[in-house]
């Protein structure tokens, strides 16, 4: 490629420089194709195959350029020694097809001369310049960013920056209005509703809150086991109706968001119940306390330590500390066993850690429940509506898992090659799903398994060309 070639793809997108064969615009190729023209056995004019390199740019390296015209040509067919200018000018929109697909087949053709379908290592390195043409067009770095590339429509439709944004996550915009909504109206819901209760008089707006919080948390409790159930995931994501709206490749975010929202609603419950409320009971005007709430607590009027020992504070306290150390063993570092970690602490973290450490949550919903039915302030069965909130969502998740225990079990494998160092045996490997898209989140980790047979590889092709950008941005910047 020429010098000055060279300089014009490093100013092309990246999905146009990578594999790039030619940079001949169709009238230089021609021009040079009338030099060299013919008159052939037909009527049309012809260029010998041999002038081929000639044509499109490719003079210094005549061997690689019939390597190119095989492949576009398919080995497989009889080689014709002339090219018409039709013939040429379907040539050079294939070279020039801005498709990196499209590219990748050419190449991949030029590797496979025995047609087999497979290359190899040594496959890309005959002649050199296949191998040349690989690593240049991984290595090149990218164009500097200009913000206007991205908002112009392929249509020649100039977009705005809001349009392009909605269009991009209003889907999740509005998944998120929604329970922000029904979160605010449940917390508010039951704020007024406490507010003109007799036991105001005792804990004041610090009940509300702590009332109001406790219903989003019954609300959240339940929400959250539904994006994690996989199966039922998978087959809402195949009914077209459902997923031109819902977001559901989003589920583990929204997950994560919910997980936020419980955080926020046990703190609120939590913090006002220990900081105003009980102090509030066991410190108020006793005549206050008789006129108003006595008669929940036997008319006695309990110390803060006697209020820490009923069976509604002690199973809350066992919760929190019980979803604490699985939400903290949930996020990022620990459950990436991050070497910015404490080695001490490095040894109890991982992905196993994560996921042993959440199903402590199974517990938590146990303690909710009997939480739920010793309430200080009702005997009314009515208000007692934890169940109510947790019950569907606790029976799918469960029927979701006992599914995946039905149709797990041990499978042989043929394995082929495999290099193990310093194992004596096969390392046991779990397998589940398929679950969501196959390309969604491999840009959250720095070690990827990629497993695909047949057409199901396909995909990879793009997560690959995805990895390969993200190494040169970071090579550039």
């Amino acid at each position: 490629m020429e010098d000055r070639e060279a300089q014009v793809l490093t100013g092309l997108p990246m999905d146009e420089r990578l594999m790039r064969f030619i940079n001949k615009e169709w009238k230089d190729v021609e021009k040079r194709f009338e030099q060299l023209a013919s008159a052939g056995n037909g009527p049309e004019p012809v260029v010998k195959w041999s002038d081929f390199g000639f044509c499109i740019g490719m003079q210094q390296s005549p061997e690689f350029a019939k390597e190119v015209l095989m492949a576009i040509r398919g080995r497989g067919r009889e080689f014709k020694l002339d090219i018409t200018r039709r013939e040429l000018h379907s040539y050079w929109h294939r070279l020039t097809d801005p498709c990196f697909h499209s590219r990748v087949k050419i190449f991949f053709d030029m590797c496979d001369r025995n047609g087999d379908g497979k290359i190899n290592d040594m496959d890309i390195k005959q002649p050199p310049q296949l191998e040349t043409l690989f690593k240049a067009s991984l290595s090149s770095p990218p164009p500097p960013y200009h913000q206007n590339n991205y908002e112009n429509d392929p249509r020649g439709k100039t977009r705005s920056r809001l349009e392009i944004l909605f269009r991009s996550y209003w889907k999740r915009a509005w998944i998120t209005v929604l329970w922000l909504v029904i979160c605010f109206s449940l917390f508010t819901w039951k704020f007024i509703q406490y507010r003109h209760r007799a036991a105001f008089e005792v804990m004041g707006y610090c009940l509300c809150t702590a009332k109001g919080a406790a219903e989003t948390l019954k609300f959240n409790m339940a929400l959250i086991l539904l994006p994690v159930c996989r199966n039922t995931i998978t087959w809402l994501r195949r009914k077209p109706t459902f997923n031109s709206f819902v977001p559901f490749n989003d589920n583990i975010n929204f997950h994560k968001v919910i997980a936020g929202g419980i955080v926020v609603g046990v703190i609120l419950h939590g913090a006002t119940h220990l900081a105003c409320d009980f102090p509030r009971i066991s410190g108020s005007n006793r005549s206050i306390f008789w006129q108003t709430i006595a008669v929940r607590f036997g008319y006695h009027q309990p110390s803060y330590i006697q209020i820490l020992a009923t069976t509604e504070v002690a199973t809350g306290i066992a919760m929190v500390m019980l979803m604490t150390v699985a939400f903290l063993l949930a996020t990022k570092w620990p459950r990436r066993h991050s070497p910015s970690l404490p080695r001490s602490i490095r040894h109890v973290t991982g992905y196993n850690t994560f996921w042993y450490s959440h199903h402590l949550l199974i517990l938590v919903y146990a303690l909710l429940i009997v939480h739920s039915m010793f309430l200080f302030l009702t005997d009314n069965v009515t208000e007692k509506t934890t169940w109510m909130y947790v019950a569907f969502p606790v029976m799918l998740y469960a029927a979701e898992r006992f599914v995946r225990a039905l149709r797990s079990g041990f499978f042989d494998a043929k394995i082929i090659k495999a290099i193990l160092s310093a194992v004596k045996e096969y390392p046991k490997i779990y397998i589940d799903g398929p679950y969501g898209a196959a390309s969604q989140d491999h840009v959250k980790y720095d070690v990827v398994m990629l497993i695909g047979l047949g057409i199901g590889a396909t995909p990879f092709i793009s997560i690959l060309k995805d990895v390969a950008n993200g190494l040169h941005q970071k090579a550039w910047l």
